[in-house]
């Protein structure tokens, strides 16, 4: 090989690096960029006045559900906002949950208990805020009877009225269970009289305790829907439970306006409403689910329902969460009336809002969204803390009681059904990379998975049997995992600095094996 071709060569290789560091520096410019930029300010590109975080007009004419007297007006509630629990922050595994309030974007108010998943908090009419979560702790600060089958950890199970203000506790109630994964206590209701209404999930019973603590009502799911029962011999049920198995995953207790509790069994894919003197089941809406997992053809009514909402008498707003949907079912004819099904996956909650809207919380999409009953998103909050994004489990308009009595129905039987979709319309903005959660319009994510169900809080998400589909869910995992900042375009630019990385490598191995033969030749 002569001069000259050394020459030639190098020039070669010199123009090779030139282009392929051209391209690394284009892409990691624009990548760098979109880091940089993710903290923005929050710009309303919605201002008609339905936002969530505004007071609404007509909120007083709405009151207090539970006792059936009619309650307070609401116009007693001054504060703003929406009230937020975020199960955890990137991760399902993770234990570092709060309860926020956010108001035109920004976080006016929060809660982050220690070593802790946010499931259920609800603001009260004497000012305080009622919170549900679960504690993970080590096996030192465990009773023995709670270490048989995870002996390094237990979970404190905390039901905490906190003062606004100062975030004092005045008035608390806790237990222990085995371990945090499907053992965590997702709701609790504070009824018109003082009582205190706690689903516990891992042990599988509903029960209402006074002021005193003193436990004055129990409702066991074994002894009513299990083997044995009138229920399971008419119904039938998921297997038969096993010692801390996740056999009913009960997920949710209100009190409706005749003094019934409604319960959401989502195992079984139904809710049940229960008469508090007699403990009968006095209606189930839904179609129980046979065995553990689903059924290949069968369309449920429900399927792994949270968070059920009754809008009147008749009318329960649902979310319908491993289908990916909202649905409002008629509980006399089982008929679904409306739905919402727009880039949802693993929705959890949905509240009826005074002037018909819906709000929704998206678990798997990472964000809270108000959708107007032809499906508009007029609002949407993405949840996010220190670069990473949150799994919400429910929101609440803090202006609205937790049952609020006499939302508007949407449709009144299945031939008035419709299933709402439009296009989106909402306020944008994105957070500091170590800022609190703020308002934004969310990268294109999609929901994922959520774990094995082993110690994350929630079991599988499914198999993408809903809405989203096997990709769809994994990719939206994916994102739980990755900065807050990163997104499709942003992923697509490291893919592009990866290519090049790799056709770089293989082009140098090329020239390099091409100018060692020229050598040899």
């Amino acid at each position: 090989m002569n001069v000259g071709s050394m020459v030639v060569a190098l020039g070669e290789l010199r123009t090779r690096v030139a282009v392929y560091v051209a391209v690394v520096v284009v892409l990691a410019v624009a990548l760098g960029f979109q880091a940089v930029t993710a903290g923005g300010t929050t710009t309303a590109t919605s201002d008609d006045g339905r936002w969530t975080a505004t007071a609404p007009t007509d909120a007083g004419t709405a009151t207090t559900g539970g006792s059936g007297d009619g309650g307070e007006s609401m116009a007693a509630r001054d504060r703003s906002g929406v009230l937020v629990t975020v199960q955890s922050y990137g991760g399902f595994g993770e234990n570092n949950g709060r309860a926020v309030v956010v108001e035109d974007g920004d976080v006016v108010w929060s809660f982050a208990p220690e070593d802790s998943r946010v499931f259920d908090a609800e603001m009260l009419e004497n000012g305080a805020v009622l919170v549900s979560y679960a504690t993970h702790l080590p096996a030192s600060e465990c009773p023995d009877r709670t270490l048989e089958h995870k002996p390094d950890r237990c979970v404190r199970n905390n039901v905490v009225e906190l003062d606004y203000d100062t975030k004092d506790v005045v008035w608390s109630y806790r237990w222990y269970d085995a371990f945090i994964g499907h053992h965590e206590v997702h709701d609790a209701d504070r009824l018109p009289n003082g009582e205190t209404a706690i689903i516990d999930m891992g042990n599988d019973r509903a029960f209402v305790v006074n002021e005193r603590k003193d436990v004055v009502w129990n409702w066991s799911a074994r002894e009513h829907i299990g083997p044995g029962s009138d229920f399971w011999e008419t119904y039938g049920g998921p297997s038969e439970p096993r010692p801390e198995s996740d056999w009913t995953h009960m997920n949710d207790i209100d009190q409706l306006a005749d003094g019934d509790f409604s319960l959401s069994i989502r195992n079984f894919d139904v809710v049940l409403e229960v008469d508090r003197s007699t403990k009968e089941i006095e209606r189930v809406v839904g179609e129980v689910r046979e065995s553990g997992t689903d059924v290949e053809g069968r369309e449920p009514i429900l399927d792994d329902q949270h968070n059920p909402m009754w809008v009147s008498g008749e009318h329960v707003l649902v979310a319908d969460s491993e289908a990916d949907r909202i649905v409002e079912v008629n509980a006399s004819t089982q008929e679904v009336v409306w739905s919402y099904d727009d880039g949802l996956l693993w929705p959890r909650d949905a509240d009826r809002l005074p002037n018909g809207n819906t709000l929704v919380t998206n678990s798997l999409r990472y964000e809270v969204e108000e959708v107007t009953p032809d499906g508009e998103v007029v609002w949407r909050y993405q949840v996010a803390w220190n670069g990473k994004r949150g799994i919400p489990y429910e929101a609440d308009r803090v202006q609205l009681p937790e049952e609020p009595d006499g939302m508007p129905t949407l449709g009144d039987s299945a031939s008035d059904a419709a299933t709402a979709s439009g296009a989106s319309s909402t306020g944008t903005a994105t957070p500091e990379a170590t800022a609190a959660p703020s308002e934004t319009a969310p990268p294109e994510a999609t929901g994922g998975g959520s774990g094995d169900g082993s110690d994350t809080g929630e079991s599988a998400a499914g198999d993408g049997g809903g809405g989203g589909g096997v990709v769809e869910r994994l990719a939206g995992y994916a994102y739980l995992y990755l900065p807050f900042w990163v997104g499709p375009g942003e992923l697509v630019l490291i893919g592009g600095v990866v290519v090049v990385g790799v056709v770089a490598a293989v082009d140098g191995v090329a020239f390099a094996l091409g100018r060692l033969r020229d050598a040899v030749a």
